[in-house]
């Protein structure tokens, strides 16, 4: 009976031998570690990004109740943005940020509610993560200042 080089016999119980078992298990083991790597890419990418766009809406804000002007919040809130993400994202969070002042109750505040654009897997809409921030900030002038008499006085 003739062997192919690499075969075993019926009577060993056929099959390859563990030739190239190692190769195999290297690629595999290499493919899973590469995946697990560009995963926390991808994860530390969209941290970042959050943590980005909610202290600049922070900042926005708190220029909105500083000067009560919005277009104010809303440049300060670009500029930080901008300069933190990549133009596609930050055209993506502005694009979702709304910048509110009541009156009435003397407060500014801002909501950005953005789908995140991943950077390395592209994912179907419905699958993506959002990016969700809110900030609320007096207005400067709400407090009037001391009042006319002091109640332990």
């Amino acid at each position: 009976m003739a062997r192919l080089k690499g075969w075993n016999s019926p009577a060993d119980g056929g099959g390859r031998g563990e030739e190239g078992q190692a190769e195999v298990e290297f690629v595999l083991t290499i493919l899973l570690f590469l995946a697990t790597i560009l995963a926390f890419v991808e994860l530390t990418w969209y941290w970042w990004g959050h943590l980005t766009v909610a202290v600049a809406l922070h900042d926005g804000v708190a220029t909105v109740g500083r000067t009560g002007s919005v277009d104010a919040g809303v440049e300060e809130m670009r500029r930080l943005v901008y300069a933190a993400l990549d133009e596609r994202r930050a055209d993506s969070v502005m694009a979702h940020t709304v910048f509110q002042v009541n009156e009435v109750q003397r407060m500014a505040s801002g909501r950005v509610d953005a789908p995140w654009v991943p950077l390395l897997f592209p994912l179907p809409e419905s699958l993506r993560p959002f990016v969700r921030a809110s900030s609320t900030q007096r207005l400067e002038g709400f407090y009037p200042g001391q009042p006319p008499y002091w109640p332990w006085e």
